[in-house]
């Protein structure tokens, strides 16, 4: 009797080597876990092929350790969300958000391994500068601004924006999140606008070149379906004889109101851009004349220090409005 179990077991064994080699060890993914990689909203991005190029894989098998492509396994990819196309891999990238996603790989032993990582859907493009100059008392003073695209199909709720200033060594030596910016409500493929003139008002700069570096964070979310304070900006005339500032230099524009309730105060801001189309500056109005309801307004934004440098090198303009209070 014994001698028959010894001869079955003996076949299982060798019927286990034969179909699988009695392979229990899983394989070794590397390269991917705990990533978060970081995509622009627009841009071409295809999931399966960033995972079939970024993952390594390793199995130990009867003829020892070996190295495997993805296609040359078994392999799932499961993305939350819905801007996973599983056939073509491509994914959506006019959405917004993280999304998690989950690689599973089987060996020919069946033996299975996950590995997890995270990409953002990032839609805003920010481009930024800043300003020094001296005003009336020959203090130096510094100005922010930026513009932010917004390179998805989704709208945006901006609920605020932050400018910090940087010296040479790397500190932050003026900063603040009162900064003008227009408009709050962003629609797919359109421009914001963001002015500030007082991030540095409590600091001293003993030079022009005191601040090196100026960085720009846009608080955002998915906006609502309704809420829109957005106001309607004709083209820009460009003034040079403007009477009301030190550069005579200021930009005009009609802005209309599409609500049906009177608009209290507004904010509208004016992108300078040179012949190469890079931002260089950014103005604002401080005429806050209210807007009727279903109606229209002129406005002007000027730019506000003396020198003329920036104004004589500005190509074009383009403005951005939105409302800030209505009446009543």
């Amino acid at each position: 009797m014994r001698s028959k179990v010894t001869v079955l077991v003996a076949f299982v064994i060798l019927g286990c080597f034969a179909l699988t080699g009695c392979d229990t060890t899983p394989p070794v993914l590397n390269g991917l876990e705990g990533e978060n990689v970081e995509i622009e909203c627009g841009t071409d991005f295809n999931l399966t092929d960033y995972v079939s190029a970024n993952l390594a894989i390793s199995d130990e098998t009867d003829d020892g350790v070996v190295d495997y492509q993805l296609n040359d396994l078994e392999y799932t990819i499961s993305c939350s969300g819905d801007v996973y196309d599983t056939e073509s891999g491509a994914v959506d990238t006019g959405e917004i958000g993280v999304y998690e996603v989950v690689v599973t790989v089987k060996d020919e032993s069946n033996n299975e391994s996950q590995t997890s990582f995270a990409f953002s859907l990032n839609p805003l493009i920010i481009e930024k500068d800043f300003y020094v100059y001296k005003e009336y008392d020959d203090r130096f003073a510094a100005m922010g601004f930026c513009s932010f695209e917004n390179r998805s199909r989704v709208t945006l709720d901006v609920s605020k924006v932050e400018f910090q200033y940087i010296d040479k060594d790397g500190v932050t030596i003026g900063g603040t999140d009162m900064v003008d910016y227009a408009p709050q409500y962003l629609a797919g493929a359109t421009t914001g606008y963001a002015l500030d003139n007082y991030g540095t008002r409590q600091v001293t700069l003993a030079t022009e070149d005191a601040i090196q570096e100026i960085i720009v964070n846009v608080d955002y979310s998915r906006a609502s379906s309704e809420g829109d304070t957005t106001l309607e900006v004709g083209d820009i005339t460009r003034i040079d004889d403007y009477q009301h500032n030190q550069s005579h230099f200021a930009g005009e524009a009609i802005i209309s109101n599409p609500f049906d309730k009177n608009v209290e105060y507004y904010e509208f801001l004016v992108g300078m851009y040179d012949a190469n189309g890079q931002l260089i500056g950014v103005m604002d109005s401080i005429d806050n004349t209210p807007i009727n309801a279903n109606s229209k307004t002129r406005v002007t934004a000027s730019w506000l220090p003396e020198s003329s440098t920036r104004p004589d090198a500005t190509a074009s303009m383009k403005g951005a409005a939105c409302v800030r209070s209505f009446a009543g």
